[in-house]
């Protein structure tokens, strides 16, 4: 069966583990404001087959990973370093960890080729420079044959 809440909670833990941010959530934080580092995990793609005979499905799903730092508190050499430091650890963090940490199920995951992102964000008033990229993530797993016809 699809693992995806302990994909996204392996993500999100990887992140919480780097000590970089000053909060990591899934899905969103709902005020940014007492923060100067955001990073914020989202299941954002998702697609799936029937692989082949005998009811193995393949899942292949993206999950954003958004990281933020507030321009408007922090002088900016110091937000421009907080990013380049955040993009320097967590992009390998994710092309290195193929299986996601041995996630049963999981088949490969790396960064999304085309999907790492540098914009600004308005969020409360206060501008954030931001980082985002997809980890692209492929699961295999198999369905009960059965009358469902599979």
């Amino acid at each position: 069966m699809p693992v995806t809440q302990t994909i996204l909670n392996t993500i999100q833990s990887y992140l919480v583990g780097t000590n970089l941010y000053q909060i990591v959530e899934i899905g969103a934080v709902k005020d940014w404001s007492p923060y100067n580092a955001v990073c914020e995990v989202m299941f954002t793609e998702d697609d799936s087959d029937h692989w082949k005979l005998g009811g193995t499905i393949r899942d292949q799903q993206g999950f954003r990973v958004i990281s933020a730092f507030n321009f408007t508190k922090q002088a900016p050499p110091v937000v421009v370093s907080q990013l380049i430091t955040v993009r320097d650890t967590i992009v390998p963090l994710f092309q290195q960890h193929a299986y996601l940490g041995g996630v049963a199920g999981v088949q490969g995951s790396r960064v999304k080729p085309g999907s790492m992102k540098i914009s600004w964000m308005l969020v409360n008033g206060d501008d954030y420079l931001a980082h985002e990229f997809v980890v692209q993530v492929h699961q295999v797993y198999s369905v009960p044959i059965g009358a469902q016809g599979i």
